[in-house]
């Protein structure tokens, strides 16, 4: 049997890392959070989780760090960006810089994430390496 894709959730906000992790391991995904970027990348290094969910607005180090870091370090891992800013540029930088999708928060229906992340890991392995 394929062991279940692994999901990095990295937000600052617990309540949403709570939330994401409890739809995304009803939806047979395993799921490790990070409440920064920089304990995002230690997990992600250690981890190696097949897709990062991401903040953009956290303490310490920011998601566009986050993704900066990961399309340098392991280009072929897919990223979507969370936004709580409710800015779509904000959102479209994300993208521009490397992330795959974005999504503004609230995210009032799981299953458009769940669409999300499904479509990145579907790509074929080479546009992902």
């Amino acid at each position: 049997m394929n062991r279940p894709f692994k999901v990095l959730v990295i937000d600052d906000d617990a309540l949403m890392r709570m939330t994401l992790r409890a739809y995304l391991e009803d939806s047979g995904y395993s799921v490790v959070e990070a409440e920064d970027g920089e304990q995002g990348m230690e997990l992600f290094n250690r981890e190696r989780p097949d897709i990062v969910l991401t903040d953009l607005r956290m303490p310490k180090m920011d998601g566009f760090e986050v993704i900066a870091r990961l399309k340098r370090d392991s280009p072929g891992t897919p990223i979507i960006a969370i936004t709580g800013t409710g800015d779509e540029d904000t959102a479209a930088e994300a993208v521009r810089r490397g992330a795959c999708d974005a999504l503004l928060k609230p995210i009032n229906d799981l299953s458009i994430l769940e669409a999300v992340i499904a479509r990145a890991l579907d790509r074929p392995k080479r546009e992902r390496i």
